[in-house]
């Protein structure tokens, strides 16, 4: 227990001194000695979170909080649903910067600046902005801010070396530190505290936590049980149903369906396609049924397509943007507007936080469109959703990312951190 609150002290005192992945690495030392270290896991939780790679922070959090029901982590996971969409914001506004949409794209910063998260790399990006426009003055307490946490941050020396050469002085920087330091104290204050209460957390303590575990695991047996048996019964009562349903033809709905393809109701249309494909249809059905996938590819795909975009853009329902984008998915493979469904369809998976289906079609995104236009964007969201799932995948993409794209601003710590361990 000593010897990991000790690497705890050497990790918070790497941070406060701008060694961001020292400290991370001393961190993981500290935890793999004790599991129960909750400054250590809060410490190496908060550093991931200042770099951008959410989901570590929250992997480490969650861990805290159910390990050692850690009050600290339970509060920064609650706070985590607004920082998601803080990610989606950053995207977008390194696009902007990309586009010359310089205000645009500090109109975005500056909401994402407002969080914590992913401190390191919307700093940059605020800086960055404030050098194309030559307010050097206002880039000054953001390229400090990064250079405090990460003293070996290449993008912030870059633009540190960039104001000195438009007629910044050295003595001008240096002065402004000072100010951040004292956000930063009260973040060492909060650990301090938390390694006193370790100390009062004794062996009584985790026997107890241990007994209610033993408990919960015995009551959930039980109660798997009496759930089966009941799921079986429901599951016999549901396939007498299904079989006698079978037993009764159903009847291809054409005066409806033609009611829909006249009207061009894509809903309701996608609806019957959907339930009558493959199934076996007369003649003059198959001919209506045909038209009606025909209108889907033809129309219905921009259709849904739109909706789905002003539902994830405008109105940030994901849910609704999932529901109308995989429909353009389903009769879209031969629209030019496929490669933008798919991104889409990624996009919103990611806002919503549903990783594997976020991975699976900017994984697809990826290998039927390696050159298409939101290749870039996608590779980082690949980056960052495999970190800590898939250490080795998020190296590749990282490497590819760089290799194919060596001056996207995409290119950030995050990315540089992993291609150099």
């Amino acid at each position: 227990m000593d010897k990991s609150n000790k690497l705890y002290g050497k990790a918070l005192n790497q941070y406060e001194n701008g060694y961001i992945d020292n400290a991370i690495a001393t961190c993981e030392q500290s935890i793999s000695i004790n599991i129960k270290n909750r400054a250590s896991i809060n410490l190496k939780g908060l550093l991931y979170y200042f770099k951008g790679d959410i989901e570590g922070a929250r992997a480490l959090w969650k861990l805290n909080s159910q390990v050692n029901n850690d009050e600290v982590s339970k509060k920064y996971l609650q706070s985590l649903n607004k920082d998601e969409k803080n990610l989606s914001a950053y995207t977008k506004a390194v696009n902007y910067i990309k586009q010359l949409k310089i205000q645009e794209a500090l109109t975005l910063l500056m909401e994402c600046s407002e969080s914590d998260y992913n401190c390191i790399n919307v700093s940059n990006a605020i800086a960055t902005c404030y050098i194309k426009l030559g307010q050097y003055d206002k880039s000054i307490s953001y390229i400090n801010k990064v250079i405090k946490i990460d003293k070996k941050n290449e993008i912030a020396l870059q633009n540190k070396k960039e104001i000195i050469k438009y007629g910044i002085s050295r003595k001008k920087l240096e002065s402004t530190q000072s100010n951040s330091l004292i956000k930063r104290l009260t973040i060492v204050v909060i650990f301090i505290l938390i390694v006193i209460f370790i100390g009062k957390f004794n062996l009584k303590g985790i026997k107890d936590i241990a007994s209610s575990f033993k408990k919960t695991k015995t009551n959930t047996n039980i109660n798997l049980n009496n759930k089966k048996q009941q799921i079986d019964k429901v599951a016999d009562t549901s396939n007498k149903q299904k079989n006698s349903i079978e037993t009764k033809q159903e009847k291809f709905p054409y005066d409806d369906f033609k009611k829909c393809l006249d009207q061009k109701d894509y809903n309701k249309l996608f609806n019957y396609v959907s339930k009558w494909k493959n199934k076996n249809l007369s003649i003059n059905d198959k001919s209506l049924f045909a038209k009606g996938e025909e209108l889907l590819k033809n129309e219905g795909v921009k259709y849904f397509y739109t909706n789905g975009k002003d539902e994830l853009l405008l109105r940030k329902d994901y849910k609704k943007a999932i529901d109308n984008l995989l429909k353009a998915y389903s009769f879209g493979a031969s629209s030019y507007l496929y490669q933008d469904i798919i991104y889409m369809i990624g996009v919103s998976y990611h806002n919503l936080g549903d990783v594997e289906n976020a991975l699976k079609y900017f994984n697809q995104y990826d290998i039927n469109y390696s050159k298409g236009s939101y290749e870039e964007e996608v590779l980082y969201r690949l980056v960052v959703l495999n970190k800590n799932i898939n250490l080795k995948k998020s190296k590749e993409y990282a490497q590819k990312l760089v290799s194919n794209y060596p001056n996207s601003d995409y290119n950030n710590s995050l990315v540089k951190g992993l291609l150099s361990n």
